[in-house]
C-alpha cells in the first residue's frame, strides 16, 4: 500500500503516468486512509488528532484543485470526492462542538477553492 502522507501524495500525483485510468482510485485510496485513521482516534478519545486528519483529508484535496500541474482527471476526482472529508468533518463538528462555525468556515473555504480552480471549466 502507498503511503498517503501528503508531500508523497503529491509526488505521486504529479509523476503519474496514466493518471486518467487510476485517478479514480488513487483519490479514493487517499481519502479512506485519512478518514479510517481519523476514526481510529475518534475510537481512542482523541478529537485532537481525529480532527487533524479529517483537516488534513481536505486541505489536501483543496491544494490538488488548486495545483495546475497535477492532471485535469486527477484534479476533477478530487473535487468529485470532495464531499467524503465535508461529510466527516460535519459529523465532527456536530458531535464534538455546540457550534456548527468551524465546519461552515471550513465549507465556504471549500466552496471558494473549487470556484476558484474548477476543473471542470
Amino acid at each position: 500500500m502507498r503511503n498517503m502522507t501528503s508531500p508523497l501524495w503529491h509526488d505521486t500525483l504529479l509523476q503519474s503516468p496514466n493518471s486518467d485510468l487510476c485517478a479514480p482510485v488513487m483519490v479514493a485510496e487517499f481519502i479512506s486512509a485519512k478518514l479510517n485513521t481519523a476514526r481510529y482516534y475518534g475510537r481512542r478519545n482523541n478529537p485532537l488528532l481525529q480532527e487533524f486528519y479529517l483537516k488534513h483529508a481536505l486541505s489536501t484535496l483543496l491544494e490538488a484543485i488548486a495545483d495546475p500541474l497535477i492532471a485535469l482527471s486527477i484534479r476533477k476526482q478530487c473535487m468529485d470526492q470532495l464531499f467524503k472529508p465535508l461529510l466527516a468533518l460535519k459529523r465532527f463538528y456536530r458531535l464534538n462542538h455546540s457550534s456548527q462555525q468551524h465546519f461552515l468556515r471550513l465549507q465556504r473555504e471549500a466552496c471558494q477553492v473549487c470556484q476558484q480552480f474548477n476543473p471542470f471549466i
